[in-house]
Formats: structure tokens, C-alpha cells, sequence
């Protein structure tokens, strides 16, 4: 497994501040993030992605593609904004590095994502797990309701290259599907090292 990475800018003003708290309690908290007037930050976002070098073009991923996604999807939308006021997501959010860093996940849109376990080498059962309404996480923690389904070939392949990237025994491997699911690779979200397994007995007749 090979992780690229692609880094990129963006220039935009904020205001932490929370209108239920006092002025001073907002200045105690966020210090100068809370002034009236607004303020302006430089932001460096980098962008990871982990998988297989395909063998015909040496790529994990085209970094020009790549590029303009970022461009197109989170450059254009945030860049020189006003994020209070210009964001709508920011209209009752606080606009702080991590709650950015969560919108900019939102970008990623897929309709579920998938858990997979893997036990000594061998899939051993997985799930499709439907993204919440209104959300963009699909965790049954949440309160999601996972679905039965079937791996391609290629899935199943691909995962067991992760699980032994790691040298894990038993693992929870995520990924987004990709759209050609027979013939190309899925985008893996983590591997997890202790995962949970609600639902995945009664999905795959596991006794």
C-alpha cells in the first residue's frame, strides 16, 4: 500500500464566537478568533490517499485529477469567503480548523461505505452501511442500520492487500466502493485494529 499526497490553499475569514456565551466568556475561550470584526487565516490542506500502484500506469491515483477535484469541490467553495458568513454549513457552526476539517469530509460523497472483517488472512464477513440522513457518517454507533451484501473478487482481494500491509490478524477494513466495482479497486477510509462488530454475525450466518 502506497500513501500520495497532494497539498493545497486557501485563504477565507472567520469569527469563533458563540452567541449563548457572554462576550467576555467568548474573548476567555477564543481570544482574539472572537473579535467582532472578523479575521483572516491562511489554510494549508493536505489531502492523503492510500491504495495499490496500478501496474499499468504506476498510479495510485492521477495527482492532476486529484488536483482539480480539490480545486473544484473545496478550493472554489471556501477560498477568499467570509466563513460565517458566506458558508451556509457555518450559519450555526462555529467555523474552527477541525469543524472545517469535518465540512471538507462532507465533500466526499458517497451514498454507504463498507465494513469488512478480516480474521488470519481470511474475509470473514462484511456490511453495507448506508450513510445517516442529514449526515455524512455511516457508523452504527450512530444509529445507522447496516444492510447485507456481497464483495467482488477484486473487494475481497483488495482488502486482504490491506490487512497484510499491516500484519494485522483481526481487523475492520472501511472503504468506498468504487463505481466500476468488478474492475476497479475501492477507496479505503481506515483499517481498524479493534473494530466492532454489531451486525455482522446475523448479516453473513455467522455462528
Amino acid at each position: 500500500m502506497i500513501t500520495i499526497s497532494r497539498k493545497a490553499h486557501f485563504n477565507a475569514a472567520h469569527k469563533l464566537f458563540r452567541p449563548d456565551w457572554t462576550d467576555e466568556k467568548n474573548k476567555e475561550i477564543f481570544g482574539k478568533c472572537s473579535n467582532q470584526n472578523f479575521h483572516g487565516h491562511n489554510y494549508e490542506l493536505i489531502v492523503s490517499l492510500t491504495g495499490q500502484v496500478d501496474p499499468e500506469t504506476g498510479y495510485v491515483y492521477d495527482m492532476g485529477k486529484l488536483k482539480n477535484i480539490i480545486k473544484s469541490e473545496i478550493e472554489d467553495y471556501l477560498d477568499h469567503k467570509n466563513l460565517n458568513l458566506d458558508i451556509e454549513e457555518f450559519s450555526t457552526l462555529n467555523p474552527s480548523a477541525e469543524n472545517i476539517a469535518i465540512l471538507i469530509q462532507e465533500f466526499i460523497k458517497t451514498p454507504y461505505d463498507v465494513r469488512v472483517m478480516v480474521l488470519n488472512g481470511e474475509v470473514v464477513g462484511q456490511l453495507k452501511r448506508p450513510i445517516i440522513s442529514g449526515d455524512f457518517r455511516s457508523n452504527i454507533s450512530q444509529g445507522n442500520e447496516p444492510e447485507k451484501m456481497e464483495l467482488t473478487e477484486l473487494e475481497k482481494s483488495e482488502c486482504l492487500k490491506a490487512a497484510e500491509s499491516v500484519k494485522g490478524k483481526w481487523l475492520g477494513i472501511d472503504f468506498i466502493p468504487s463505481e466500476d466495482r468488478k474492475n476497479k479497486p475501492p477507496y479505503f477510509i481506515e483499517i481498524n485494529g479493534s473494530p466492532g462488530t454489531g451486525h455482522i454475525d446475523e448479516l453473513n450466518d455467522i455462528n
